[in-house]
């Protein structure tokens, strides 16, 4: 009989994640730079340039969203038509990648760039302009059956282990927070209007999380560990 071989992480694994592009600005911060692919739909859907184009654009504009218009605008050096942009906000929308809301205008009479931005499109009939942000979750995702087993047997460690670990968050925030030489990497988008979280504020407590984690595994006490549960020799 051949090694057991448990899924910890979904088929698709560290090989098959899609590296995001480099080279565009930056608003928003990015703490990861891989998306867990699940189903071989989704890996088609990220071979259109277009989407992959799209996905970049609403991650570094973060909550405050684009219309159609302006992400046609953003990408106008590839030239795509805007039924080409529609169809691939459509798509990526399906497969729960971004999310829309109806765009609203403030009280009053707004600014008119406020108004042209936001305001009912006719050719829609009428209706308020759709705004679109990113919905990805940018980091490793693990095997369903196995998290599930693996919530159940953390759970009664975690009374012992918040407190320790909320402590060592906070101080490392804290740090990003007030120094002057780190508060580039300091999350700066607002909360979400449909979930009420920073979607960059939580990604940057799980990359700390993560690299908690890589730097424990660098230490001689890891090794020992592992050593004597078998994982090393």
């Amino acid at each position: 009989m051949g090694c057991n071989i448990y899924k910890y992480w979904n088929y698709c694994n560290y090989r098959n994640m899609i590296k995001t592009a480099k080279n565009i600005p930056e608003k928003c911060n990015r703490y990861f730079t891989s998306i867990p692919i699940n189903t071989r739909a989704h890996a088609m859907l990220l071979a259109s340039e277009v989407c992959w184009d799209i996905i970049e654009v609403l991650r570094e504009t973060g909550v405050r969203g684009l219309t159609a218009k302006e992400i046609q605008h953003k990408l106008k050096m590839k030239g795509y038509p805007q039924s080409t942009i529609y169809s691939a906000l459509s798509q990526l929308e399906k497969a729960e990648w971004i999310q829309s809301r109806r765009s609203t205008l403030p009280w009053g009479r707004p600014p008119k760039e406020v108004e042209r931005r936001l305001g009912r499109d006719k050719a829609k009939g009428g209706r308020p302009r759709k705004l679109y942000h990113a919905n990805i979750l940018w980091m490793f995702e693990m095997d369903e059956d196995f998290a599930e087993t693996l919530h159940v047997v953390m759970e009664k460690h975690i009374p012992e282990l918040k407190e320790i670990w909320i402590k060592m968050l906070s101080e490392i925030v804290k740090e990003f927070k007030n120094n002057s030489d780190l508060q580039k990497f300091f999350p700066k988008d607002t909360i979400c209007p449909d979930c009420d979280i920073s979607h960059e504020g939580l990604e940057f407590l799980r990359a700390i999380s993560y690299e908690l984690v890589h730097l424990i595994e660098d230490e001689d006490e890891w090794d020992e560990f592992a050593k004597k549960n078998g994982f090393m020799k």
